[in-house]
């Protein structure tokens, strides 16, 4: 396989300009070139479509100094290869200087090829380094203001002139988790930064106001792991997050910041290397006597399988200073998609796939060097934490190392709906919460016209009503995972409750027409009357909310053999393909536009989905951006539970 190269060669002998081209082939390049002798003809030529320049040091009327001078007056990123019968050392290095990616004499030509993929490669990486930069640059100008800790024990400290930095009656906001984390009731923790530093593991006190000081005064991240005494004077791991502001002058103004419980994480890791001192023990016990190395050996292998198979969900493997596997053993071997077969005898990189083994043998090698690390791999669709330890002999000379590896997906994924759960909380009881304190507040205060009175409680019964729906999502949602909500099933002609939500539906800015398309028989189904209403005041306020600029709505129910099908279509913004399969997740809420000042918690579609399937029925939608969405639902008829035997009370789950 060729690599296509633009080339430009500055040579006054064509033998030579051959030669050259002679040598880029043998490396793999495919060379457009254009061949010049004099500076006019360099300087015509020199463009930041080139990717390779070859010069001759010396020409009768230019040479390669100048032609250097000449590609950096361009301002171009062209690697530049001096080519030369002869070339003193201190013109080499002062080529160098001026920006030359490499010379070679030119009867040792064959180098020219291995030089040129090495100047590309050096040119790819100043490009990467270059955009890396870039964008580090506009990320740190977006975040700026972000908090880099997490939601679980927030604080946030101002800083004063009056006060030195870090002075202990600084200031601080500890929120009632904070507190609560360390075992106190809110505002029983004070108020002042005095207040954490008592608290220190007298062990870390130095440690985290250098990271303190290093953030404020360098700017370097703060993201240190410590304990702190809680109100039993027990300690707690935690790790902190922190991100502060500056003025214009450099000076840090404010700083807020995260607390995280990490306790249980250090205990895993005590346990890790409890384990791994365990097995290094044994070891160099192994290596004392050389005679009994062999049944040695044996045994600790034997106990080393027995520590792996009781590792739940994780892997534990050897690996020698190759990079190769000589043991594994363990039950998450085959979710991490890896047989013993697979695995024993083979080297990272055939493995790993190629995303992840070169980190998997960075980490590796460091553990033959000594250290012991621990950092994330995403395989499999899961999340594993890999653990690279080394092993000693007696001498305390490192012959191996050792890998675990444990699954956490179940633990992230918690983490994340937490996050994501508190989010979304905080933001839709804050908005109807605002709107009856200030409304209340009004009409306590001041006196209005009855007209204004009723106007003012109208909107708190509104919001009240809004926030009851809310809180009734949220029980619901949590009653049908948990397996505690019980479907009280009935045969009913659903085409009543259809034209019953109708007839309830609010009035809204927009007016919508609503049409009902109905067979004139009657369409019985076997289901929860009260949980089927939920599910059509779901999809009916939805077509409406979702129809900013009005347009028809037409619900339309059917028989379709053991089940009847109802949809519910509407004219209104559509929904991204790409946002489809994601749309009946707890918590989703669709990113454009057209929806950002449309309010929801994204448990509506969620909990439509919950019932729908509790009762054996099918919930899906069709979709087209700009031109409006039809969702579908269906529930067995009375006739089809009668063959399924589904004539009972059913726990949801």
């Amino acid at each position: 396989m060729t690599t296509p190269l633009r080339v430009l060669i500055l040579e006054d002998q064509e033998d030579d300009c051959l030669l050259m081209l002679h040598e880029l082939r043998r490396e793999g390049f495919l060379a457009d070139w254009q061949r010049v002798e004099t500076e006019a003809d360099f300087r015509a030529h020199v463009t930041d479509s080139l990717d390779l320049i070859l010069a001759d040091y010396s020409l009768p009327q230019f040479d390669a100094i100048r032609a250097l001078d000449v590609r950096n007056e361009h301002d171009i990123d062209v690697p530049f290869i001096i080519v030369s019968g002869t070339i003193s050392e201190e013109v080499a290095v002062e080529c160098m200087k001026r920006g030359a990616a490499d010379y070679l004499i030119k009867d040792r030509m064959r180098r020219l090829g291995p030089a040129t993929s090495h100047a590309l490669r050096e040119k790819h990486l100043r490009k990467e380094k270059r955009r890396t930069e870039a964008a580090l640059r506009e990320s740190e100008a977006r975040f700026a203001l972000a908090l880099r800790g997490t939601n679980d024990g927030l604080w946030d400290m101002q800083f004063s002139s009056a006060l030195p930095l870090l002075h202990s009656q600084t200031p601080v906001y500890y929120s009632p988790r904070f507190q609560s984390l360390l075992g106190y009731q809110e505002g029983e923790f004070g108020a002042r930064l005095q207040s954490w530093f008592d608290c220190l593991h007298q062990e870390d006190r130095a440690r985290v106001r250098a990271a303190f000081e290093a953030h404020l005064q360098k700017q370097i991240p703060y993201c240190v792991e410590y304990r702190l005494r809680t109100k039993n004077n027990n300690y707690l791991w935690v790790i902190g997050h922190g991100q502060a502001l500056w003025d214009d002058a450099g000076c840090p103004t404010r700083m807020a910041g995260s607390i995280r419980d990490v306790s249980e994480r250090k205990q895993a890791e005590a346990a890790l290397r409890k384990a791994h001192d365990e097995l290094e023990l044994r070891v160099n016990e192994r290596t004392a006597e050389l005679a009994h190395v062999n049944e040695s050996l044996r045994k600790s292998e034997e106990r080393y399988r027995n520590l792996a198979q009781h590792f739940p969900n994780g892997v534990v493997a050897l690996f020698d200073r190759q990079l190769r596997y000589t043991l594994a053993e363990g039950a998450g071997l085959a979710q991490l998609g890896i047989t013993k077969s697979t695995i024993e005898g083979k080297t990272v990189a055939e493995v790993w796939p190629a995303e992840i083994s070169e980190l998997v043998e960075q980490k590796y090698r460091a553990a033959l060097a000594g250290e012991e690390t621990v950092t994330e791999i995403s395989h499999q669709q899961c999340t594993h934490l890999l653990y690279a330890l080394p092993l000693t002999n007696g001498n305390g000379e490192v012959y191996a190392g050792m890998m675990m590896t444990q699954d956490i997906t179940a633990r992230t994924e918690v983490e994340r709906l937490k996050e994501e759960l508190v989010g979304i909380v905080s933001h839709e009881l804050r908005t109807p919460l605002t709107s009856l304190r200030g409304f209340s507040e009004l009409l306590l205060n001041k006196q209005f016209s009855p007209e204004q009175q009723r106007k003012f409680l109208t909107i708190i019964e509104q919001e009240s009503t809004r926030l009851a729906n809310l809180i009734n999502d949220f029980l619901d949602l949590r009653r049908i995972e948990a397996g505690r909500q019980v479907l009280r099933l009935d045969t009913f002609d659903i085409r009543a409750l259809i034209r019953e939500r109708v007839d309830t539906l609010p009035p809204s800015d927009t007016q919508q027409e609503v049409t009902l398309v109905f067979p004139e028989t009657g369409l019985l189904v076997w289901a929860d009357e009260e949980r089927i209403r939920q599910v059509l005041a779901n999809l009916l306020s939805n077509a409406v909310k979702y129809s900013p600029n009005g347009g028809a709505i037409c619900v339309e129910a059917s028989q379709d053999g053991g089940e009847v099908v109802v949809s519910v279509a509407d004219h209104g913004v559509g929904i991204p393909r790409d946002a489809i399969p994601k749309l009946f997740s707890k918590f989703f809420r669709v990113n454009q536009p057209q929806t950002k000042n449309i309010g929801g918690t994204g448990l509506g579609l969620a909990l439509v989905k919950e019932i729908v399937e509790a009762h054996q029925g099918r919930v899906w939608v069709e979709s087209e951006l700009g031109k409006g969405s039809t969702f579908f639902f269906s529930l067995p008829t009375i006739v089809a539970s009668a063959r399924k035997g589904v004539f009972v009370s059913l726990a949801l789950t």
